[in-house]
């Protein structure tokens, strides 16, 4: 694994570590959705915010699915690392983001037109704690064909950039934060 994808990786499990303790576990993952939602205005009970947990939770079992005991109930960093290079070697890495993606646009998608505009973005990605000129130079950067808007196509390849490409100021980095 390269140095980059290792460095994403590591980021990634900070972002997920919801509680600090160390560790991720499901509650994390699934805590990460809820703040998007919750941040947003969605309620709990919304289905918006059940298919953001149910992608998480999509998510949780492919990691765990790639540990050496395969029901862990949390792991650490050199698990998660591991788990999700291995996801990425064996091909099922996309079907475990995948999902995740879609809901985060949908819940993102504050007037349901299927897109992101700007300001949806940049409300999405400080629920997640990135700042607002950091998520607007984001949103220009995803936005490939220039229209204001990003698909799901567009906010699927940068998050697939994040967790496959080695370039460390890739469209990865910018949708998922940087190393």
């Amino acid at each position: 694994m390269s140095d980059v994808l290792r460095e994403k990786y590591e980021h990634r499990f900070r972002q997920l570590d919801v509680d600090g303790d160390g560790f991720v576990s499901q509650d994390d993952v699934r805590g990460r959705a809820r703040q998007l939602a919750d941040a947003l205005g969605v309620p709990a009970h919304d289905p918006l915010t059940r298919a953001a947990e149910d992608a998480a939770d999509v998510y949780w079992k492919g990691v765990v699915s790639h540990t050496p005991d395969g029901g862990a109930r949390r792991v650490d960093l050199p698990a998660f690392v591991a788990a999700l290079e291995a996801a990425r070697e064996d091909g099922t890495l996309r079907s475990m983001v995948k999902p995740t993606v879609r809901a985060h646009l949908a819940v993102a998608d504050q007037d349901g037109d299927g897109v992101v505009d700007a300001g949806e973005f940049a409300a999405a990605q400080q629920a997640l704690g990135i700042p607002e000129d950091r998520a607007l130079a984001a949103f220009t950067a995803l936005d490939v064909d220039g229209d204001g808007r990003l698909t799901l196509a567009e906010w699927e390849n940068a998050v697939w950039d994040f967790y496959t490409g080695t370039d460390p100021d890739g469209l990865g980095a910018r949708v998922l934060g940087h190393a």
